[in-house]
């Protein structure tokens, strides 16, 4: 794949060349490894696995528009990392062991998305411009989309790049980050402030720069600082106050967000988060409060148990200032079945023993014609409506919630 190419040098020494000691104007024969090509397909999935990845490309013939007619399969240099290229982006091929690899896409226009060969195809967005050669857009397919997604760049910000006491001051953050990106706005970023590292996974981001308000999906780890300084900033010049979901005006049952919080934390936004464990537990743990908040409904389902083992637990915030406890059920059904056993045994001993009767209500209004207060009638012996009683109360026991017991 390499190939011998003369080059003339200015002011290069002889000994450097042959060994002999004069400045001299010569040239000198060096192996290039590397040769530019333009990707002309690409497999992207096959039922043989040494297939994956590989490529057909051809080479470009100088440093201008001229293609060579051969045909190159090549597969990709790197083991463990590959940034899969499409048809139109240039990409370096070599040859090492009699096996064609290839390196890139490069970043010819320095743009995430298109990159083709040279400066004088036409440009990728220009859809009207047709190439005689396979009916492309600067080299690329037709379908391919176009989002006009420039790389993402790193916004400065004052109290991360400069914290107090610094004696420079600059819109120019200090330290550059490393950047892996995709073809739409997804990327991962390893980077740092002044003041410590951080860490973005951002996705769908149409943005310069990830943040909040911009992307569909992301995961922030930031060391020292607010959230807000992180993805929050939207321009040079401009940073939006960061405010989740829940904090709306109307809403006064909001969590505790602390959003001045400058220590060590991380975040994760989206449309819709879902956690989900296949075969073993989820579990979370704090060494203060766990909030959960929601702007509607908190729905907890499960076939089995749900267990709250705490040592108080209060329904409602107010409860815990202004609270009422609740019943032992257990207990407050054996103290009302004696209650009710003894007034069961109520009844008169004179002039024999005989039960105590239940009144009737009376009517409310008087008999026509009288002026006297209607006289309640007797309804029945006081037993048997205790009885009744009785059979109704073992219904006031849940089989399904249950409460601990009072210790000592």
């Amino acid at each position: 794949m390499g190939k011998l190419v003369t080059i003339a040098q200015d002011n290069t020494s002889r000994s450097e060349q042959t060994g002999y000691d004069s400045q001299t104007r010569d040239q000198q024969t060096v192996y290039i490894e590397f040769e530019r090509a333009r990707v002309k397909s690409i497999v992207h999935n096959s039922y043989r696995k040494d297939l994956v990845n590989q490529i057909e490309a051809v080479q470009s013939l100088d440093d201008t528009t001229a293609l060579s007619e051969d045909t190159i399969t090549a597969i990709p240099l790197l083991r463990g990392q590959v940034d899969q290229p499409q048809e139109g982006d240039t990409v370096l091929l070599c040859n090492f062991d009699n096996t064609d690899y290839y390196i890139g896409p490069l970043n010819s226009y320095n743009n995430p998305q298109f990159n083709p060969s040279t400066s004088n195809d036409p440009s990728p967005v220009d859809k009207s411009v047709e190439l005689v050669e396979d009916n492309t857009n600067g080299g690329y397919r037709w379908d391919v989309p176009f989002t006009d997604l420039g790389h993402s760049g790193k916004l400065s910000n004052q109290l991360l790049d400069y914290p107090k006491g610094s004696t420079y001051e600059s819109t120019q953050s200090q330290l550059g980050d490393m950047i892996l990106e995709g073809r739409m706005g997804n990327s991962l970023r390893l980077g740092s402030r002044a003041t410590g590292p951080y860490t973005i996974l951002s996705n769908g981001n149409s943005s310069v720069y990830e943040n909040f308000f911009n992307t569909n999906g992301m995961i922030a780890l930031t060391d020292v600082g607010k959230l807000e300084d992180h993805i929050g900033l939207v321009s040079d010049e401009t940073q939006e106050p960061l405010k989740f979901s829940v904090d709306t005006d109307d809403n006064d049952k909001k969590t505790n967000i602390d959003y001045d919080y400058i220590e060590p934390q991380i975040y994760i936004g989206s449309d819709r988060i879902i956690f989900n464990s296949a075969s073993d537990n989820i579990l979370m743990s704090s060494s203060t409060t766990v909030d959960i908040n929601s702007l509607l409904n908190i729905n907890l389902s499960t076939p089995k148990d749900v267990v709250i083992d705490s040592q108080d637990i209060y329904l409602g915030k107010e409860a815990q200032d202004n609270g009422q406890p609740v019943v032992l059920g257990i207990e407050l059904f054996e103290i009302l079945s004696e209650l009710l056993a003894l007034l069961s045994t109520i009844g008169t001993s004179a002039p024999a023993p005989q039960p105590v009767m239940v009144l009737a209500p009376a009517p409310i209004n008087p008999a026509p014609g009288s002026t006297e207060p209607p006289t309640p009638t007797v309804a029945g012996p006081l037993g048997p409506k205790v009885a009744n009683i009785q059979n109704r109360l073992s219904k006031i026991l849940s089989s399904n919630i249950f409460v601990k017991n009072n210790e000592g």
